[in-house]
């Protein structure tokens, strides 16, 4: 789609750090296991990546997310759209206009830095409780069996529930989810979601580590070469 010189193309991403195992998953088609290649670009198509869970990934979306992905964790990358603004501009830094962009986290933990976007943009991650709805901030998952935490280190998230129930979460609190392990006649809500006030030293080592995803911009660029998005590692 092309629209006031903006192209609406597939997202792509860098794996900076990790070489972990992942999957092309695509409905009617077989799942062949591959490798992730440090400092190689991917394009998300109609496939969605499933991660293996055999090594730690440092990955850079080119919509501006960053995330840390840890070992064992079972992590997707289910869909990612965007429009770019100077695809036909080569070579050239990559501008990126609105996107669309949803993840999910079935265990495991990961950190995630996001620089925003705009009103129309919508940056995803779900979880088998709660989907979260990033805003620009640093943030922190946690997803065991028994619940799911998600620590806003800066910035806002707003956590979705069922049957429409939403909680808006801001710095220093955490977004909460567990399964509701007694049920009641009449009562319909099988999780509880809500947020609470997180520990300040917790908050404070937490967001030292999701910090040092901000070296990465430094390092490498999303540029527009040949007509495809590629990241450059700029050292």
């Amino acid at each position: 789609m092309v629209s006031f010189g903006q192209v609406m193309t597939n997202g792509s991403f860098a794996v900076i750090k990790g070489n972990t195992d992942y999957e092309l998953v695509a409905k009617g088609k077989a799942r062949n296991t591959n490798q992730f290649v440090a400092g190689r670009t991917y394009e998300v198509g109609r496939e969605s990546y499933f991660f293996g869970t055999n090594d730690e990934s440092v990955l850079y979306f080119t919509h501006g997310l960053l995330g840390k992905v840890s070992k064992g964790t079972e992590f997707t990358i289910n869909s990612f759209n965007q429009e770019v603004n100077n695809l036909a501009d080569e070579p050239a830094k990559l501008k990126v206009g609105a996107h669309n962009f949803a993840a999910t986290i079935m265990k495991g933990d990961a950190y995630f830095c996001f620089a925003g976007g705009n009103e129309v943009s919508s940056c995803v991650i779900s979880t088998p409780l709660v989907d979260v709805e990033l805003g620009k901030g640093k943030f922190y998952f946690r997803v065991e069996e028994g619940g799911v935490m998600v620590f806003v280190l800066e910035g806002k998230a707003i956590g979705h529930g069922e049957r429409g129930k939403k909680e808006e979460c801001e710095a220093g609190r955490a977004i909460v989810a567990a399964p509701i392990k007694f049920q009641m006649k009449g009562l319909d809500d099988k999780v509880f979601l809500n947020t609470k006030k997180a520990k300040a030293d917790e908050t404070k080592k937490l967001l030292i580590e999701a910090s040092t995803l901000e070296k990465v911009p430094a390092d490498f660029i999303f540029s527009v070469v040949n007509g495809k998005v590629v990241a450059v590692n700029i050292h």
